[in-house]
């Protein structure tokens, strides 16, 4: 509905009373000094707030491994399977082995295989089970970050050599120095769990002769 006149004079006399009183700035002026009115914002709230104004968002590919790398004259990558192997476990128990790291490590992947002690190593056969859920596995640094915010099932965190799991996106890195506890806490009797972790190692003039 329009204004009618009475309506316009009222509204064009509060806008001029705005304007004496520095509440409203009329396009190319500035606040008063001491009096700088109320100032609107036409930033929409970021849900990154808590880091620096100036931190750069960019999109992160989760659909495969993306490993940051370092490239040199001097160095070079090598490919291992680091391996925990876990045997003489009891059921609802857990058992702690830890892996260290000499040199910067990625994991882009990791499996896990399942035999049962009872049977001379012979593989657990379960029809149309998944033998990674007959134990929970969780991955800790010795810093005491989690991978996993509780144990969980083997099958909901690691694959198979045929189908393994990917560690999609960055990877897991770990630096010089580093340790990574695996704990294992078997569900039934008799079993024997490997648990295997697709590496990339960096290696130089520092620790070549390793290789």
């Amino acid at each position: 509905m329009p204004l009618n006149p009475q309506q316009m004079q009222m509204l064009q006399q509060l806008y001029e009373e705005g304007v004496r009183a520095g509440q409203i700035h009329t396009p190319g002026s500035a606040p008063a000094s001491g009096a700088p009115g109320p100032q609107a914002s036409l930033n929409t709230p970021n849900r990154y707030s808590q880091w620096a104004a100036a931190t750069e968002i960019a999109n992160i590919d989760l659909s495969r491994p993306v490993p940051r790398l370092p490239n040199g004259p001097t160095l070079g990558l090598t490919l291992n399977d680091r391996v925990l192997s876990f045997s003489n476990l009891v059921v609802n128990v857990g058992t702690t082995l830890t892996m260290g790291f000499e040199t910067t490590t990625i994991a882009y992947a990791v499996t896990a295989g399942v035999f049962t002690t009872a049977a001379l190593g012979t593989a657990v056969q379960a029809s149309g089970t998944n033998l990674n859920n007959m134990f929970r596995v969780q991955f800790e640094r010795t810093n005491a970050y989690r991978f996993q915010t509780a144990p969980v099932l083997g099958g909901s965190v690691l694959g198979t050599a045929q189908q393994p799991r990917w560690l999609t996106g960055p990877c897991w890195e770990f630096v010089n120095a580093s340790v990574l506890a695996v704990t294992v806490t078997p569900l039934v009797a008799d079993i024997q769990v490997d648990v295997c972790m697709w590496t990339l190692e960096v290696v130089g003039p520092g620790n070549a002769a390793g290789v």
